[in-house]
C-alpha cells in the first residue's frame, strides 16, 4: 500500500479511520499492509459497524507490558514518554504515556510520532503506541468538531500533521 493514503481518504477522520483499520488488519494477521483487511476494517469503521476502542484497553495493555521501551526494546534507563508532547499540547494524563528508554525518549524530544518516524510512521510505529496516539487524535479532533474537515491546518493536503495540529 506504500506511504500514500487512498484517494479516497478526504477529510480527518476517514484519515484516522484508515489508519485504525491498518492497526485492526495487523491485529488479524501480522501485517498492516494487507490491503483487503485493511478495506474491511476501514468501512467498518466508516459505516459505524465497528468504533475505535475506548483507551481504557489500550491501558490495560501498557499496565501488561514488560517495562521496556516499546521503541528499541531496551531495559535500561526506562522512563514515562508522552507520547503526544506536552509542549504540542498532549495531555499529563496515563493515556498519553509509554515506557521509553532514556535515549529514544532524548531522540523523540518534543517531536510528534509522525515527525520522529518519518513517512513511513504509520507502518513503524509499535502498535501499542500508535493505537493511543490515533485514539487521543480522535478523541480531540471529536471534542473540536473537526472530524469532518478536509484541510484542517490549512496548508492545502490532507496529512498527518492535520491529525497533529490539533493539539498545537
Amino acid at each position: 500500500m506504500g506511504k500514500k493514503k487512498p484517494e479516497f481518504i478526504r477529510n480527518v477522520g476517514q484519515l484516522i479511520h484508515w489508519h485504525y483499520a491498518k492497526l485492526i488488519a495487523e491485529a488479524r494477521c501480522g501485517s498492516r499492509e494487507e490491503y483487503a483487511l485493511v478495506m474491511h476494517g476501514y468501512k467498518k469503521l466508516e459505516s459505524g459497524e465497528i468504533s475505535i476502542s475506548g483507551l481504557i484497553r489500550d491501558n490495560k495493555k501498557f499496565l501488561e507490558l514488560e517495562k521496556c521501551c516499546v521503541y528499541c526494546r531496551s531495559t535500561t534507563n526506562i522512563q514515562l514518554d508522552h507520547i503526544i508532547p506536552l509542549s504540542k499540547g498532549g495531555p499529563d494524563t496515563f493515556d498519553n504515556l509509554i515506557y521509553a528508554c532514556r535515549n529514544c525518549n532524548i531522540s523523540k524530544g518534543n517531536k510528534s510520532l509522525p515527525e520522529w518516524y518519518g513517512d513511513n510512521y504509520s507502518n513503524e510505529i509499535p502498535a501499542i503506541v500508535f493505537s493511543k496516539f490515533l485514539k487521543l487524535i480522535y478523541q480531540k479532533h471529536k471534542e473540536n468538531d473537526t472530524l469532518k474537515e478536509t484541510d484542517f491546518n490549512g496548508d492545502g493536503i490532507l496529512d498527518y500533521r492535520d491529525l497533529t495540529d490539533v493539539f498545537c
